[in-house]
């Protein structure tokens, strides 16, 4: 197959490789805005270089992995030429744009993949197993937390994580959209949010609230400025299971006491271990070879990932 890749920096270059690395793809032309940077770049192994976008037209499948105010536009271009389309996340930047995604036609909509990071995650996995465990009871409240101390290494100084208004540029919009995907994926509504920003002193924080019509409540942090963690924890009528260290830990049975019969923690068992410490670069390229074996098969993308996308992007809005 033959694809096309919007982007090829940073974060893109991820991608690029998983596509390289793929025996699916025959051939990936890699459009450049500008046309004096194609000089600076060499045609290698199955990649080839353009600053002309309808030199894109000809590929079974494009990646839009430009800046976000960007892909509205793509995607119109590209979904009239009927190409399956993988848009990096959120694939909007303004109500009027999430209107032009909603008013898609569902056969368009069905070709459309929008990349919410933890879709191919170890913790969807793991997530997926112990939610559906019967002997850990009803899930009653999720708490996230993601930090590190970036906000105060130099050379992240005037970075745009720190300076941008755009949501979809601070960490809640940037990080924490990954996680409210992935929630929207499972309980498929909130009826109630909340979004804090904190930015001061060059900190970049946010927490964020979410609550069912059930009482079933979630809550995130999300830091810059802190110490690095992460760190789920899930707690179930009978049990609480916790993601820490790329490890998954059941804390059962509810009913554990201590010599005087007062309750006490319960025992931990570790249930699980990410196969890959990497996660987050694993999922990006399940992501990628997804995508190309949808193409490959000519078949269609979920329409619910499409409907989550769009609300986990309204979230945000």
């Amino acid at each position: 197959m033959k694809i096309g890749i919007i982007g090829y920096r940073n974060h893109t270059s991820k991608h690029i490789n998983s596509l390289v690395d793929s025996k699916l793809v025959s051939n990936l032309l890699v459009y450049v805005y500008k046309a004096k940077i194609i000089n600076r770049l060499k045609n290698k192994n199955k990649i080839n270089y353009t600053c002309a976008l309808k030199d894109l037209e000809n590929c079974d499948g494009i990646l839009i992995c430009s800046p976000t105010i960007t892909h509205k536009s793509y995607i119109s271009y590209f979904i009239k030429k009927n190409k399956y389309i993988f848009c990096e996340k959120p694939g909007a930047s303004s109500k009027l744009e999430v209107q032009f995604l909603k008013n898609l036609k569902k056969k368009q909509k069905r070709k459309i993949y929008f990349n919410y990071n933890m879709r191919f995650s170890e913790i969807d996995k793991y997530f997926k197993k112990c939610f559906s465990q019967k002997k850990y009871g009803k899930v009653q409240f999720i708490d996230i937390k993601l930090t590190n101390g970036i906000s105060f290494k130099n050379n992240f100084k005037n970075n745009w994580r720190f300076k941008s208004n755009n949501n979809f540029e601070k960490i809640s919009g940037n990080l924490g959209v990954h996680y409210v995907n992935l929630l929207m994926k499972f309980f498929n509504k909130f009826d109630y949010k909340k979004i804090i920003n904190l930015k001061t002193n060059k900190r970049n924080d946010c927490s964020i609230i979410l609550m069912r019509s059930n009482n079933l409540i979630s809550t995130c942090f999300f830091s810059y400025s802190s110490p690095y963690n992460d760190e789920i924890s899930i707690y179930f009528t009978n049990s609480i299971v916790k993601f820490s260290n790329n490890n998954v830990f059941a804390l059962y049975p509810r009913d554990t006491f201590d010599k005087k019969r007062l309750f006490k923690s319960p025992p931990k068992k570790k249930i699980g271990s990410f196969l890959n410490k990497n996660d987050y670069d694993l999922s990006n390229k399940k992501s990628v070879n997804y995508f190309l074996k949808i193409i490959k098969s000519k078949k269609s993308f979920l329409l619910k990932d499409f409907e989550d996308a769009i609300k986990s992007l309204k979230f945000f809005l």
